[in-house]
């Protein structure tokens, strides 16, 4: 697996920030944090689960929005414009 990122040079992070925006995708937005640390838990641990997150939220392909004392994550809607 490491040969074929390393080829393409991708940081063993990416992947598992794609990984996290596609089960985002499959559970439709507005899918709770906690859902998604729980389906990938072995694919990802839970202490860098909120770094890797950041990456996709700061390129703008996730949004977090607070929900009580939890957070969802959803996918920007398609031509909306994310304010930075």
């Amino acid at each position: 697996m490491k040969g074929v990122y390393g080829f393409v040079e991708l940081t063993d992070k990416e992947p598992k920030a794609r990984d996290i925006l596609d089960k985002v995708q499959q559970l439709g937005d507005g899918s709770p944090i906690r859902d998604i640390k729980q389906l990938l838990k072995k694919l990802i641990r839970s202490d860098e689960f909120e770094a890797i997150c950041k990456m996709p939220e700061e390129a703008g392909e996730l949004l977090r929005t607070p929900k009580g004392k939890t957070f969802t994550l959803s996918l920007p809607k398609i031509g909306s414009q994310v304010l930075s």
